[in-house]
This record gives C-alpha cells, sequence and structure tokens, in this order.
C-alpha cells in the first residue's frame, strides 16, 4: 500500500467552504458581515457567466478549488467549488455526482447546494452556503490542550448537543438512500451562530447506483498516512470494521454509526478511539480486529464519564454491525435520553454496588493494623463514586461512616506540609517578635550602664553583645526564611550563656535559673519533637552549669555562707537602689511576660485545631444520614461481638 504525506490531498480532496475558523466565539468576519440589502443586487446587466464575482481563495484540493464568490444577483457571498481543467471523464463525472448528491440532500445540518453549472471554457462548478466556524476536530483538539475559552464555551452538555443534530443529519440522508462514509470530527462544522453541519459527501454511497471508479480510496485522518486506490473507504481511525476488512457488500448505515460512535468516543475521553499510527496497515488492523478497551470510563477514568454514555458508547463502537444502534436515529435518542435526564436506576444501582465492593474492600485495608493512606483514599473514592451513581447505597454510606469516623494512624504527607507550612509561618513571625524585644531590652540595659558610670561597663557589654548576638540570629532566620539546626541551637546556646553573664551582675542563684527555664520553655513550644528533646538536654546543662561555675572556682562568688545562712552578693546594686530594682523588675516582667505571651499563643493555636476538627466532624455527621451513622455503629458492634464470641470459644 503507497503511502503519502500527511496533508497531501487526494484526488478527491477538497476543502471545506469555510471562510474562517474562529476560536470559541462569534468570529470577527461574521460581526463584519455585510448586511442584508434587498435592493443592492440586480438582474440587469450581468450576464450568467459573470454572476459569481470572485473574491478570494478558501483552498484548493488534488481535484479541484474552492472560493469565495460575490453571487451578483442575489447579493450574497457563496463558496464555489470547480474542477480544475485536464481532470478527465471520470472526475468530472465523480465531481457532479457529489454536487447532485448534496445538492439533493436538503437538511439544515447539510449544506445546501444553490446552484451547478460551466463556465467559460468547460469548467464545471457547483456553488454552495459559505460556512463561517470551525471543526469539531479544532474544538477537541483545543479541549484536550486545556484552553480556557474552550472549557468554558464547549461543554460536554454542548458537545452532546451537536453531536445529536449531527446524527438527525445522518440519519436523513440514510432515509435518503446515502450513507457518508467518511465522518470524523474535522467533517463537522460548528457554525457561529449554533449551526451544525456535516461536510464532506464526497465518498458518500448512494443505494442502488454503481460505485464511481476510483472513488474507493482511504482518506487519511490529520496527521495519519493513508493508502490510495485501494478497496477501502474511509478515514483511518474512524471507519467500521467491515469498511477496514473491505466489504463493501457490508457496509451500511450500522457502518455509519460505528462513525458516529467513534466521535462519540472522542468527544468523551478527548482521546481517539483507535490510537494513532504512522503505520496505516496498523491501524487498519486495529480497527478491523476491533477494540477492547472501547469504554470511555476505563480508557480515562478522570473524565468521570456517566454510566449511560459509556453503554452508548461500547454499543454503537461494537465489533459486530448486528450489535450496534440499528441506526443514526436509535443512536440520537439514547443520548437524546440522557439529556433529558432519564437515567439507567438499574444500571447506576448496579454500577453503584460494584464500586461500594471495592470501597468496603479498600476500606478494610485502610482500617486493619497494615493499612495504608492510600488504601483510605482508595476507599473514600469508590464510595463517592458508588454515592453518585446511587446516593441510596448502604454499603456506600457504611464504608463512609467507618472510614471517617475512625482518624488514620499517619498524617497523610499533604496535610503534614501544609500543616508544617502554617506552623513555619507563626514561627516566623514569633522569632521577629522575640528577636526585636531581645535586642529592645539589651540596648535598653546598655543606656543604663552608660548613664550609671563604668564600674560594670565590661559585664553589661558582655551580657548586651550575646544579647544582640542572638537576637541576630533570629532575625537572620526570619530573613531568610530558614529554621536550620545550627542556627537555631546556636541562638538557644547564646541566650542561654547571656542570661548567664547577666546573672552575674543580678541574684546568680535566683535569676539566673529562672530565666535558663524560661529561655528553655520559651525555645522548645516552637520545636519539633526531636530538637525539642536536644533543647530540653543543653536548657538542662546550663543551669546545672549555672550552680557549678562558682563552686569549680570559674568566677568570682556571688554569694557568702555565714553558719546557717547564706548573704547573696548583688553586683547591680552599683547602679544605684531605685534602678537595681528597675532593672530586676523589668527583667523579670519581660522573660515572664513574654513567655506567657508564647504559651498562650500556643495554647490558642491548639484550640484552633481542635475546634477546626469538631466542627468538620459535625459537618460530616450532619452530612450523612442517620441510617448511615446507625450502620456504621452497627457494623462495629457486630465485629466487636464476633471478636468476643471468637476468644470465647478458644477460651473453650
Amino acid at each position: 500500500m503507497p503511502q503519502r504525506a500527511p496533508e497531501e490531498p487526494t484526488d478527491f480532496d477538497f476543502p471545506s467552504p469555510t471562510i474562517d475558523r474562529p476560536r470559541h466565539g462569534v468570529s470577527e468576519t461574521a460581526q463584519a458581515v455585510e448586511p442584508v440589502d434587498p435592493a443592492r443586487a440586480a438582474l440587469e446587466g450581468v450576464a450568467e457567466e459573470h454572476r459569481y464575482a470572485p473574491r478570494k481563495l478558501l483552498g484548493r484540493g488534488g481535484m479541484g478549488e474552492v472560493r469565495l464568490c460575490k453571487d451578483a444577483w442575489i447579493g450574497r457571498e457563496v463558496a464555489r467549488k470547480t474542477l480544475l481543467p485536464g481532470r478527465g471523464r471520470d472526475a468530472r463525472e465523480r465531481f457532479l455526482r457529489e454536487a447532485r448528491v448534496q445538492g439533493q440532500l436538503e437538511h439544515p445540518s447539510i449544506v445546501p447546494v444553490y446552484d451547478i453549472g460551466v463556465r467559460e471554457g468547460g469548467e464545471v462548478y457547483f456553488t454552495m452556503k459559505c460556512l463561517r466556524g470551525q471543526t469539531l476536530r479544532q474544538v477537541l483538539k483545543d479541549l484536550a490542550a486545556g484552553d480556557e475559552r474552550a472549557l468554558a464555551t464547549y461543554t460536554r452538555h454542548k458537545l452532546l448537543g451537536i453531536f445529536t443534530a449531527v446524527c438527525l443529519a445522518v440519519d436523513f440522508a440514510h432515509a435518503r438512500g446515502v450513507l457518508h462514509r467518511d465522518l470524523k470530527p474535522a467533517n463537522i462544522m460548528i457554525g457561529d451562530f449554533g449551526e451544525v453541519y456535516v461536510l464532506d459527501w464526497g465518498i458518500a454511497r448512494v443505494r442502488g447506483a454503481p460505485e464511481p471508479e476510483r472513488s474507493l480510496d482511504v482518506v487519511a485522518a490529520p496527521g495519519l498516512a493513508a493508502t490510495q486506490d485501494g478497496r477501502i473507504v474511509g478515514t483511518l481511525g474512524y471507519m467500521a470494521p467491515e469498511q477496514a476488512r473491505g466489504k463493501l457488500d457490508l457496509v451500511d448505515v450500522r457502518s455509519d454509526v460505528y462513525a458516529l460512535g467513534a466521535i462519540l468516543f472522542e468527544i468523551l475521553t478527548l482521546e481517539p478511539l483507535h490510537p494513532r499510527s504512522e503505520d496505516p496497515v496498523e491501524m487498519l488492523l486495529s480497527m478491523a480486529r476491533g477494540l477492547a478497551g472501547n469504554r470511555p470510563s476505563e480508557r480515562c477514568p478522570g473524565r468521570d464519564v456517566p454510566p449511560e454514555l459509556d453503554e452508548i458508547c461500547v454499543r454503537a463502537t461494537a465489533l459486530d454491525p448486528a450489535n450496534r444502534h440499528p441506526s443514526a436515529r436509535g443512536l440520537h435518542e439514547a443520548v437524546e435520553r440522557y439529556l433529558a435526564g432519564d437515567r439507567d436506576v438499574a444500571l447506576r444501582r448496579a454500577l453503584a454496588d460494584k464500586h461500594a465492593e471495592a470501597a468496603g474492600q479498600a476500606a478494610a485495608r485502610a482500617l486493619s493494623g497494615a493499612g495504608d493512606m492510600g488504601a483510605r483514599k482508595e476507599a473514600l473514592h469508590e464510595a463517592g463514586r458508588a454515592l453518585a451513581l446511587d446516593p441510596s447505597n448502604e454499603a456506600a454510606l457504611t464504608v463512609v461512616a467507618r472510614v471517617l469516623k475512625e482518624p488514620p494512624r499517619e498524617v497523610p504527607a499533604v496535610v503534614r506540609d501544609k500543616l508544617d507550612d502554617e506552623e513555619n509561618r507563626d514561627l516566623f513571625a514569633r522569632l521577629l517578635f522575640v528577636g526585636a524585644a531581645q535586642g529592645v531590652a539589651s540596648m535598653a540595659f546598655l543606656a543604663l550602664a552608660f548613664a550609671r558610670g563604668a564600674a560594670l561597663l565590661g559585664p553589661v557589654l558582655s551580657c548586651v553583645g550575646l544579647m544582640l548576638f542572638a537576637s541576630a540570629t533570629k532575625f537572620v532566620m526570619w530573613w531568610r526564611r530558614t529554621l536550620a539546626a545550627p542556627a537555631w541551637y546556636g541562638s538557644f546556646v547564646l541566650t542561654a550563656v547571656a542570661w548567664i553573664v547577666a546573672g552575674r551582675l543580678l541574684v546568680p542563684l535566683l535569676i539566673t535559673p529562672f530565666f535558663l527555664g524560661l529561655n528553655t520553655i520559651g525555645f522548645a513550644l516552637q520545636s519539633s519533637t526531636p530538637r525539642r528533646r536536644v533543647l530540653v538536654a543543653l536548657g538542662v546543662l546550663s543551669i546545672v552549669a549555672c550552680f557549678l561555675i562558682e563552686p569549680l572556682g570559674l568566677v568570682s562568688p556571688s554569694y557568702v555562707v555565714h553558719g546557717d545562712t547564706v548573704e547573696l552578693l548583688l553586683p547591680c546594686a552599683k547602679l544605684g537602689f531605685h534602678d537595681t530594682l528597675i532593672v530586676m523588675a523589668a527583667s523579670l516582667i519581660l522573660g515572664t511576660g513574654g513567655t506567657s505571651l508564647l504559651v498562650g499563643r500556643s495554647r490558642l493555636a491548639q484550640r484552633k485545631a481542635q475546634e477546626q476538627a469538631r466542627v468538620l466532624t459535625w459537618q460530616l455527621e450532619a452530612l450523612l444520614p442517620d441510617r448511615a451513622r446507625i450502620l456504621a455503629f452497627a457494623s462495629e458492634d457486630a465485629a466487636a461481638a464476633r471478636h468476643a464470641c471468637d476468644g470465647r470459644r478458644a477460651e473453650a
């Protein structure tokens, strides 16, 4: 079988009589169409051979060309298809045959033929309505690509309405004894104002009429190679199995029904029924043997194809013609029943039971010791599909109630990541607050020390420097949005050392352990479990170190023992009595108040999370009928009773 280039026309290819192909809406050309002028055209002075004034070329094929012309007699624009010169007697007969077949099919969804004639020089032509719109092929291509305007314009309901109009047009042709034999999305035109047209009747078969010579060509689908001059008629990917086998005597109205079913499959899935291939032999074998995967819901489960449309598509594309819809009207009526809301209750209940059974099996895995989140998700998904088909399905309701009542043992990764993000945002806000508070307090203490003299300037500078360094680490973590362990532990250690140094100025045995404890609590509240353990250990070590540095002689003593009494020394008293009280009170207030705010904020966050969980549970309980909850508890009680009974048997 010889091959040709993907877009190379065959002898009998013609472009569609289309001015433009707009994208999802009324085209600019359609908006700019000349208004009706009943007095503009005139019969006098215009010879018949000059009636059609050419305006522009719309397209050229292997046999002829199509031009946009102005009908001078009527004043309208028409598409004139002309047979190219030197095409021979056979081509002329086929050309005239196409014009007569299409011209006698007077239907709103079939392009009307206006006139047929012979130009000067013997060129035959016929004129027809010039279409403005785009093909269904382009629409489906845009939908598959996720084009937003296409998705908004061409809903499934609208596409099904277009499809039913095509079915009626094909059924009308069948009633007139004409088989199209080349139905495909590229041969369906959608007009700017809701018109639907079935195009290209060039290889149509007329009942009782002989098959014209050399018209038995395979017309290539876009992007596919094709054979020529064979005993196979139609487009690869859309022709019926009997057409693909070359058994033209078996081709009847049900062959067109198959092609319509292939179009419906593509509408529902946005994928071709037969996988595309550059090898025509491979595609012919696929079509001749039939296709097992002709159920849209199985090929594309994410498209949520209703079971009624699923069954319609499977029947229309059956391998045996006897199993298909008997006519295009039968296919039309089946889709119309779906659009009218006529649902097959028995079919839906059977499918619902199937999904509910799968949901029960997945729920058993999810609620067992070896269960996982995938099984839980599968259980809810299958139960949801069952309830979508049959809202009263008790098995599915029971699964939903059981799964929602018992939380998962592990938090889903998606939920955990979302919680981590929220917690980190809150933590960064706390870092900014604590860092700013540390910096302001340190600078205030340093200013007071300078104002009162330089006696304590060395210890004050050490304390303030460490505090400012710890504050800077918090600012850096906030700025860089990082919670790296080295920075986190480093900020904790710097703060702890700063409080030990500051304690040398106040009361080391009282003030320093208190602040070291607050520092540990504050960092631990904002850390994950592994880090919290490390921080608590570091906090305990810092408190122990606070009590050991004096007995080990590392620093000068801050207390003196007199018998059974202990005299506490207060180096900070050199600042003066009132200033000392202010420094001690401010330190205690800032430490206690800051830690209390952190603890309170954590408690509020916990309370908010608990409220959200309770509200969610309440809403889910309100969503599920009382019967579902009763069934869920009943199933649990039954399981418990069986477990107890098994235990008693084992003891016996």
